[in-house]
């Protein structure tokens, strides 16, 4: 069962534009795309609903100074805490120690103690992603 196939007719954003309805429907075909990979979430009908996974979609802030992530989809478990999914782009972005790295859901920061899963259920888009982007400064005076 295709992601796309559980679309329900007029459930699209009203407020969107042409360009942003393409990238809409992108999504949701791309969100079908990435579970291709993982036979066992594949046919998950649950997969909107408290699934075991789903996807999240990780950008640079526009006025970040750190790097950017080498990958940006990512199929994260919900049961991980917001603090282990921060230790995963820190890994991926092989951040020093000195930096401090901040997650914004939707202009938000979550307590780290939260599952992904919870902020999943709070924060998701009508797409079915959860978006987040990532900043960071100098946390100790380093240069």
């Amino acid at each position: 069962m295709e992601l796309v196939d559980s679309i329900v007719p007029g459930t699209l954003p009203s407020s969107l534009t042409g360009l942003e309805m393409g990238v809409y429907w992108f999504r949701i075909a791309q969100g079908g795309t990435m579970l291709q990979g993982y036979p066992v979430l594949q046919f998950n009908p649950s997969l909107q609903k408290g699934a075991a996974f789903f996807k999240v979609i990780v950008e640079r802030h526009p006025g970040s100074q750190i790097s950017d992530l080498d990958k940006h989809k990512f199929l994260v478990p919900n049961d991980i805490t917001v603090a282990q999914f921060m230790w995963i782009i820190r890994k991926r972005l092989q951040l020093s120690p000195e930096k401090a790295l901040f997650l914004f859901f939707d202009d938000y920061v979550p307590q780290t103690s939260w599952t992904m899963g919870q902020l999943y259920n709070e924060r998701k888009s009508d797409d079915g992603f959860l978006y987040a982007h990532y900043s960071g400064e100098n946390s100790f005076g380093g240069v």
